[in-house]
C-alpha cells in the first residue's frame, strides 16, 4: 500500500515489509540486463546474407551475397563480384546492429504485430547456422521499424537508415573494376564505342599509351 509492497518469504511463513522502490529498481535492473544486440554471429563467420524486400510494386525481391574464400559474390538478382573493402564497411555494421528499444505488449495495445508478411527479412548465414530478422512495420513517430528475430517472441523497435540503404546494394557494393590484375602477356585494349575507338597500348618500357581513332584517323592523346 502507498510506498511500500509486502513480500511473502521462500519458507512461505515470514510476510517482509519494503519499499516500492525496491520492485522499480529490479524491473529497471531487468531491463538493462537485456542484450540490445541482435545478431550473435561474428563478422569473421559470415558465409553469405540474404535479404529478402518489397519493392515499390509490392512485389517481393531477393538479394543474395556469397562468400567464396577471400572474394564476395552477389548470386541473385544478379551474378557479379562485390566491393570487399565496402561489403566488409557494411556487413560489419549489421553484425554490430542494435535494437533501439523493447516494446511491451501495452505499447501495442495488446494487439500482437504480424511477422508472417514481413516488409523485409534479413538472413545472416554462418558456420552451420542462421539467424533471421524479420522486419515489420513502421512505428507511429516512422523514424524506426518494429523488428524480431524469427526465432525469439521478442519484439523491439530499429532504427530505419541501414535497413533502407540494403535494397540497393547490389548496385551500391558492386566490384566496378572489370579487371584488376594486368597480366604480362596482354599488350593492347580496344575501348569502342559508337565511331570512337580507343587504343591503349603496352609500351617496350612497361608503359601505356593512349591512341584514339575516330572517322578513320589515328591520333595519339597521351602517353
Amino acid at each position: 500500500q502507498g510506498n511500500t509492497l509486502y513480500l511473502l518469504g521462500p519458507e512461505k511463513q515470514h510476510v517482509y515489509v519494503v519499499k516500492i522502490q525496491l520492485l522499480e529498481n529490479l524491473v529497471k535492473n531487468i531491463q538493462s540486463l537485456k542484450s540490445h544486440k541482435i545478431f550473435t554471429i561474428p563478422l569473421f563467420e559470415l558465409e553469405g546474407l540474404n535479404f529478402d524486400y518489397t519493392d515499390r510494386n509490392n512485389e517481393i525481391s531477393k538479394i543474395k551475397l556469397e562468400r567464396s574464400h577471400e572474394q564476395w559474390n552477389f548470386t541473385t538478382p544478379l551474378k557479379a563480384a562485390a566491393d570487399k573493402d565496402l561489403v566488409k564497411k557494411i556487413l560489419s555494421e549489421i553484425t554490430n546492429l542494435h535494437l533501439s528499444s523493447f516494446v511491451e505488449a501495452s505499447e501495442l495495445n495488446n494487439r500482437p504485430l504480424n511477422f508472417e508478411n514481413s516488409k523485409m527479412r534479413l538472413t545472416l548465414l554462418g558456420n552451420n547456422r542462421y539467424q533471421s530478422l524479420l522486419i515489420g512495420p513502421e512505428t507511429p513517430d516512422q523514424n524506426r521499424y518494429y523488428a524480431k528475430l524469427a526465432d525469439s517472441a521478442a519484439i523491439f523497435t530499429i532504427q530505419k537508415p541501414l535497413l533502407d540503404q540494403l535494397s540497393q546494394m547490389h548496385e551500391s557494393l558492386r566490384d566496378r573494376h572489370f579487371m584488376r590484375n594486368i597480366p604480362d602477356e596482354l599488350q593492347a585494349i580496344n575501348l569502342i564505342s559508337n565511331n570512337q575507338n580507343i587504343r591503349l597500348q603496352r609500351l617496350e618500357t612497361g608503359d601505356w599509351k593512349i591512341l584514339s581513332q575516330g572517322n578513320g584517323e589515328n591520333s595519339s592523346l597521351s602517353a
